[in-house]
């Protein structure tokens, strides 16, 4: 994980990992390529990550789950 947290934490959606995600932060990209876990959620914000394509994946049910919970 970052000593300075500058960037945004993520977890991973298929393990226990967590790092920060933003434009000085690699440690996403070296945990997907290491492990083939390309899929993390935006703590803050409840959105998913796809690594693979580096964009947020929008999908209306879990847009519905996240919306309930907050």
């Amino acid at each position: 994980m970052c000593a300075r947290r500058t960037g945004r934490l993520h977890m991973c959606l298929h393990c226990v990992y967590v790092g920060c995600y933003g434009r000085e932060h690699k440690h996403l990209e070296e945990h997907a390529m290491a492990t083939g876990h390309f899929m993390m959620l935006d703590i803050a914000h409840r959105t998913v990550l796809c690594l693979r394509c580096h964009d947020y994946v929008y999908d209306p049910g879990f847009e519905r789950v996240a919306r309930r919970e907050r």
